[in-house]
């Protein structure tokens, strides 16, 4: 692997023979690299090709979309070929073996997957907003950076079982104590940017120097035995680093490890020390425990940096046992999938740090929120933009009414037509709040106004499975007890997906106009 990452129009090597080839976490891929390992591949041999990733989680860093537009028309043109995963197994169970418990977090999260989505999510998101969840899903809500700070240490220490200046706490639960390197990853502090208060960078050096502090101050002392601290991160002994580029070099001992590091991994620094070549420290990743890789002063930076705190994009593809979500009001880096990926990095435990209230959470289910449907790249479609452009053509990832408002399916883009066609007037998940409680509510498909009557119109879609059908029910009996049942509607997809608009029509004129 050269130290710079380039891709090469033709190969030096024979093309690659295999009947079976998976390719894994391909919602990473840009379309450039994708068209690389294509080329390297022989198709003469090759009977499979499977491809395996969530299209919902954040698009690649480099160019296209390539996993969404390949998913999308094997939905069109060969359904065959898709193969949905209806378990989640990224939740792990109470012991060895065990299946995941029904998960919060995991059904907060449902609202953020374009239209996959079931009838009960907002149910969760009303309860974030009461501050009332349970189960594998804790909320804290905070004002400033002292409250971020505060609430965040405050989770920390009663989650995972360490006090402020329990050093050997804190190295506990990471597995520095025991050389349990694989711990390092047992939790993980998530942020949507790396900078401004509630950003990797000043959460990192809050708990190094908190927990590190002492280490620091001794490194950096003239007359030490220990080496000088390493890096623009000031990283010492027992840190919590990352690895931020693809290197291969050697691990130690000698021939016992893969002598390749990968962009992302994250470990522990296990040792540092001076020597007749200079300082260096090693780092024990959880990938590869049983070794060590060896850093010279010269190559920490562009190599390393701490990892205490993350940002949601250099998490993607990882998960880990707790997940603390930072989730400020504004950031340049946020959107629906952003949240989304978020929010599925846990195993056992989620906290989400909210700033406020929840009314990111609120605009960020909101379709034109993806930064997928942004990019205007077409594997199998040849689109011309038109000049000026007034928004790249998204219409293949997102549905639109007529009218241009964004909505979740091709079902709900017929009840839109039919309600305008009548001359109804509706709004899209306009959030309808309990009459007991303020900060409880839900999100009708379509809140509906005629002749000064007001309507809540619900579209089921997927009635034929148990788990969305249970969701429905407990929805309903929500708008019976807040006494919106009377003005209720409630039209669903066929067993077939199919909807009928005749159907829809009836319905909108036999209780909207005539009711």
């Amino acid at each position: 692997m050269p130290e710079t990452f380039f891709l090469k129009a033709e190969s030096d090597q024979a093309a690659y023979k295999a009947t079976t080839v998976v390719v894994d976490e391909c919602s990473m891929i840009p379309v450039d690299l994708l068209g690389t390992l294509l080329r390297s591949l022989d198709m003469g041999p090759l009977k499979r090709l499977i491809l395996v990733g969530d299209p919902y989680q954040l698009p690649p860093i480099g160019p296209g979309r390539p996993f969404v537009d390949i998913i999308r028309w094997l939905r069109d043109e060969q359904p065959k070929c898709l193969a949905p995963l209806a378990v989640c197994m990224r939740k792990s169970g109470n012991g060895e073996g065990a299946m995941p418990d029904e998960s919060v977090g995991l059904a907060l999260a449902e609202g953020y997957r374009g239209d996959a989505i079931g009838p009960a999510d907002d149910e969760v998101l009303a309860s974030v907003a009461r501050g009332e969840v349970g189960g594998d899903l804790d909320v804290v809500f905070w004002k400033d950076r002292d409250d971020l700070r505060l609430k965040l240490k405050e989770k920390m220490h009663s989650i995972l079982g360490f006090v402020e200046g329990d050093y050997s706490g804190f190295n506990d639960s990471l597995g520095v104590s025991t050389k349990e390197w694989k711990k390092c990853e047992a939790w993980q502090i998530l942020c949507p940017t790396r900078v401004q208060y509630n950003g990797t960078d000043d959460l990192n050096r809050m708990i190094q120097l908190e927990y590190r502090g002492g280490l620091i101050k001794q490194a950096i002392n003239p007359y030490s035995d220990v080496p000088r601290p390493f890096g623009d991160y000031e990283i010492v002994f027992s840190d919590k680093v990352i690895q931020v580029v693809n290197r291969s070099f050697q691990a130690w001992p000698r021939n016992t490890g893969i002598d390749y590091v990968a962009n992302g991994e994250i470990g522990i620094v296990c040792s540092t020390g001076k020597g007749s070549t200079g300082d260096y420290l090693d780092v024990a990743f959880s990938t590869q425990p049983e070794v060590s890789y060896r850093y010279y002063r010269g190559v920490v930076n562009g190599n390393l940096e701490l990892a205490y705190a993350l940002t949601v994009h250099k998490a993607q593809g990882s998960d880990f046992d707790i997940v603390f979500l930072i989730i400020p009001q504004v950031a340049s880096t946020l959107s629906r999938e952003l949240i989304y990926t978020g929010l599925t990095r846990f195993r056992r435990r989620l906290v989400l740090l909210i700033e406020k209230d929840v009314a990111p959470l609120l605009k960020l289910r909101n379709p034109d929120s993806s930064e997928i449907v942004k990019r205007n790249t077409q594997m199998f479609t040849l689109i011309l933009r038109q000049e000026p452009p007034e928004r790249p053509h998204i219409e293949a990832l997102i549905h639109r009414t007529r009218k241009g408002i964004a909505v979740r399916s091709k079902s709900e883009v017929v009840v839109a037509e039919v309600l305008d066609s009548l001359g109804i007037s509706w709004e899209y998940e306009l959030p309808l709040y309990s009459k007991t409680n303020p900060k409880d509510f839900r999100l009708p498909d379509f809140t509906m106004s005629y002749e000064g009557d007001v309507f809540y119109w619900e579209h089921l879609g997927m009635l034929t499975v148990p788990t969305y059908r249970e969701a429905w029910k407990w929805k309903l009996e929500w708008y019976k007890a807040n006494g919106f049942a009377n003005r209720l509607i409630v039209s669903a997809d066929g067993p077939d997906g199919s909807i009928d608009a005749g159907e829809i029509e009836r319905i909108a004129r036999e209780h909207v106009q005539l009711g």
